[in-house]
């Protein structure tokens, strides 16, 4: 899933990129290619977490945005948050606990949204992972494997059964 974070991601590394090309290309030497290199690492780190902060507000906003009077405007922000994705469920979480019954209700229909966008990206990864990679597991899948023994087609079989009914899985 590509989120709003992730894009102001690559377009920062590919400008880097960019950058680190126009300056080595044309100095030739080494050293200002390491301390292009050095530079850009730095300044990457730091635009990671001015990204992540502001993605925050943004999701703040948006929350906000879910109680508006006008339709479009609480339509317009219900939109953006499923866009941002698995970033938005923190503050979702929160407005569901602590927001008016407007907030509750658009909330809730926006973190069921991302969850199940963010279960269909983990099923895919399942789908791919090789067999016995214990880093991505579903819900349901120790119990399944207990039954039938692990390779690449009972992997997908599960993930259909996941997909099929994933309130059963969960």
């Amino acid at each position: 899933m590509i989120t709003t974070y992730t894009k102001l991601v690559k377009f920062e590394s590919f400008r880097a990129a960019d950058r680190f090309r126009q300056l080595f290309g044309t100095a030739g030497s080494f050293y200002v290619a390491l301390g292009c290199c050095m530079i850009l690492l730095v300044g990457a780190t730091n635009t990671v977490a001015e990204d992540k902060h502001s993605v925050d507000i943004v999701t703040a906003s948006l929350i906000q945005d879910l109680a508006a009077p006008k339709f479009v405007v609480r339509q317009r922000a219900m939109n953006r948050l499923v866009a941002i994705g698995a970033d938005a469920i923190a503050g979702l979480n929160i407005a569901i606990r602590d927001g008016d019954r407007e907030t509750r209700f658009r909330a809730g229909r926006v973190l069921d949204a991302v969850e199940k966008n963010v279960f269909q990206h983990k099923l895919e990864q399942f789908i791919k992972a090789d067999v016995g990679d214990v880093n991505i597991l579903l819900p349901g899948w120790r119990s399944f494997c207990a039954k039938v023994p692990e390779t690449a087609s009972s992997r997908r079989v599960f993930a259909q059964i996941s997909r099929a009914e994933p309130r059963l899985c969960r």
